[in-house]
């Protein structure tokens, strides 16, 4: 999905693989069970020290907001675990404190989110903000799509995206309201085996 995208903000050209974690339970549970799950991959020799692996962006997160597609069969809350999803698009967005950041993420929830959903490309959106300290002005968003092609769908917003700025459909001064640190398309990978081929 690499050629699609244009460049983002953030170290090793963002990254080439997303991995999300849910969770109902306490930031301190889930680091608890983590270091549990390492100790145990250590003993079986699946935790190696691996030099080509890079983190780009990583934070805990709180969820925000979860929308579906007008007439969608599936709950905003089904969509993220959906099976017949086949890729995520993952927006990073660095929102600083300033006189205009609640209106700018307010319409996003309210106005921008709806009409990306609008347009049938994605069948559902989630918003989570980073939780960490020196993470907490970061808002990504995750769309889901279910069409045959994720590299199609992300290819048509954003020349939709274009022509809502042209028509002044965008939120005004937005550049200077935030800075986007990172847009992608990704392919689901589970039980997808061939991408390790």
């Amino acid at each position: 999905m690499i050629a699609a995208r244009p460049s983002g903000g953030l170290p090793d050209g963002g990254g080439e693989y997303v991995n999300l974690y849910w969770t109902t339970g306490t930031p301190d549970e889930l680091g608890r069970d983590f270091r549990a799950l390492g100790a145990r991959l250590t003993e079986v020799g699946r935790m190696e020290p691996n030099q080509y692996i890079h983190t780009s962006w990583r934070t805990r997160t709180s969820p925000g907001s979860l929308q579906a597609r007008p007439e969608q069969v599936l709950s905003a809350e089904a969509v993220v675990a959906s099976p017949v999803n086949s890729g995520m698009l993952l927006v990073i967005n660095d929102v600083p404190d300033g006189p205009q950041r609640d209106a700018y993420v307010r319409w996003r929830q309210t106005e921008r989110v709806p009409m990306i959903l609008g347009t049938g490309i994605f069948n559902g959106a989630v918003t989570v903000v980073g939780s960490d300290a020196e993470r907490q002005n970061h808002v990504a968003e995750l769309f889901y799509t279910d069409v045959d092609d994720p590299t199609s769908a992300y290819v048509e917003l954003q020349k939709q995206l274009a022509d809502w700025s042209k028509t002044g459909r965008d939120f005004p001064d937005v550049n200077q309201v935030r800075r986007k640190l990172h847009s992608s398309m990704y392919t689901n990978s589970i039980g997808q085996y061939q991408f390790y081929n």
